[in-house]
């Protein structure tokens, strides 16, 4: 692929887990245990960590990613609306989970990754064309917070 191309593709911000029922009912017996165990030892502030903590993983399961369109040009990688110059991005790396592709687009300074799923026909194209223009990183996998999600399906 030469470095004049452009690479479009839509994409989802993040992978999405299927859930049922018993898994609603798995996370709600666990906060409840832990609610109960934290209040017979009279540790409220912990109850209301276990509360919360139980209140985002039932509000964050109803979230579905978005789509967005990735464009990747000889200048830079647009996202959305969002605009990203090569010279802005530290390196990138991907991450094989399951069925899911992700691409993880480091930034400068402490900026947040640019990630985003690619579809499975698209992979090799997208490697490619970003190794024309920055450096993999071939040490790095899957961030933890993402296996965390994904093991509790979030």
């Amino acid at each position: 692929m030469a470095k004049r191309d452009e690479l479009e593709f839509s994409a989802k911000e993040f992978p999405h887990h299927e859930r049922n029922h018993l898994w609603y009912l798995g996370i709600g017996l666990i906060v409840v245990a832990a609610i109960v165990i934290t209040l017979k030892y009279h540790n409220y502030l912990l109850a209301a960590v276990a509360l919360a903590a139980g209140l985002a993983a039932f509000s964050l399961a109803r979230v579905a990613p978005s789509t967005h369109s990735v464009k990747l040009t000889p200048k830079g990688v647009y996202f959305g609306k969002n605009f990203f110059p090569y010279h802005k991005l530290r390196a990138f790396w991907v991450a094989l989970a399951g069925e899911h592709t992700t691409v993880y687009i480091e930034r400068l300074n402490f900026s947040p990754m640019v990630t985003f799923v690619i579809p499975e026909s698209r992979a090799d194209d997208v490697l490619e064309y970003l190794l024309n223009f920055l450096p993999w990183h071939e040490h790095k996998g899957e961030p933890i917070p993402d296996r965390l999600s994904r093991f509790l399906k979030l």
